[in-house]
């Protein structure tokens, strides 16, 4: 049974890596509990503690490790929330999910592991969601359960400050090479404004390598929209280096997809750019719904409309008095959305599980 304030907590993620966007969460999580006296337990991929995990030896490893914790916190539905629900059987420890993005919901659709992942759901004493995108998603799939949704939050004081290093404007992509960071549409619309702004280009902060046949298909797009020269991609980039990139930009756009169920969870891109005073574009009907204050410090567009996502760009780029409304809605929303308070959220629901037991 647990204390009214749990103690030793195993969150089961795939990344503690604070350059990835599950990385950065998890990290901070784990941080900001052990900040509140939490004795965390990481069980990630990265150090082979869950890699290989259908094997019998890693599965018994896991199971004895959460099963001496107060709680266990998985870190995405499939495979951690799956994972975690099968090693806790019998043990009474209680489970929490958080359905990050697309281990949250594509394998739902899967015969066997989509009936693991609804099982796992409703073993879980607890399921939350970094956006009401992922939370409809679930409750759909699944219904009867219940999704609290918990924004991801921002370091305001790390992000907004630092200062830009180029002089050449740019509007700004920051995210992996994946057809839902719809690199697809941010080009070609970045094209139609090429000419209107001549010394403007398009930096996107990705790894061409990550995913070769996706970048050859986005260098067919360049060359026919014929801005080669002026979409310039960059990787690995120190954290600082990032900072000091979205200090220089312009504005930030980055029109998720919902791509073969491969979705987006929230955006955390969003809340760095906002906080560094940027104005925003991204997508309706995602997760990236949540990082924007539509109308406040951007717009939050149809995710395939290049002409929409086109003129909201000309738009900001071209008044001034607009601009510097969306600038100032950026800062104050980032203000708002404090890792500080999502913690706080996070362990709420921990001593809530906490007084069920007590009863």
């Amino acid at each position: 049974m647990m204390t009214l304030a749990p103690t030793r907590v195993a969150y089961l993620t795939h990344s503690m890596h604070p350059d990835t966007g599950v990385g950065s969460f998890s990290s901070t999580l784990v941080e900001g509990m052990r900040a509140r006296g939490v004795m965390p337990v990481v069980l990630t991929d990265e150090n082979a503690q869950i890699r290989n995990r259908l094997r019998l030896v890693r599965f018994a490893h896991i199971r004895r490790r959460a099963a001496a914790c107060d709680l266990v916190h998985a870190l995405d539905g499939f495979p951690y929330g799956t994972i975690a629900a099968l090693a806790l059987i019998g043990t009474g420890v209680p489970l929490v999910i958080t359905a990050i993005g697309t281990g949250a919901v594509q394998k739902l659709s899967h015969p066997l592991h989509g009936a693991l992942l609804r099982w796992s759901y409703r073993q879980a004493r607890a399921v939350t969601a970094p956006s009401r995108y992922i939370a409809r998603e679930l409750e759909r799939a699944v219904p009867g359960l219940a999704v609290r949704v918990i924004n991801h939050g921002v370091d305001y004081a790390y992000w907004g400050s630092g200062e830009k290093k180029e002089d050449t404007p740019y509007i700004l992509s920051v995210g992996s090479i994946k057809p839902r960071k719809g690199y697809q549409v941010s080009i070609p619309a970045f094209a139609r404004i090429a000419r209107t702004y001549p010394t403007l280009q398009y930096l996107i902060v990705a790894d061409p390598a990550q995913n070769p046949p996706y970048f050859a298909e986005l260098e067919r797009i360049i060359r026919a929209e014929q801005v080669g020269g002026r979409v310039v991609f960059r990787s690995n980039l120190s954290r600082d280096d990032l900072r000091s990139t979205y200090q220089g930009a312009e504005l930030f756009v980055l029109m998720s997809q919902n791509s073969a169920g491969d979705v987006e969870g929230f955006g955390l891109a969003f809340l760095e750019a906002a906080a560094a005073g940027l104005p925003v574009v991204g997508s309706r009907g995602t997760g990236a719904e949540d990082a924007i204050d539509d109308g406040v410090n951007g717009f939050a567009l149809p995710a395939d409309d290049v002409g929409t996502v086109a003129s909201a760009l000309e738009r900001i780029l071209g008044d001034a008095k607009l601009r510097s409304a969306l600038q100032d809605g950026s800062r104050a929303f980032a203000k708002r959305m404090s890792w500080e308070t999502r913690i706080e959220q996070y362990q709420e629901v921990y001593v809530s599980l906490a007084r069920e037991d007590t009863l």
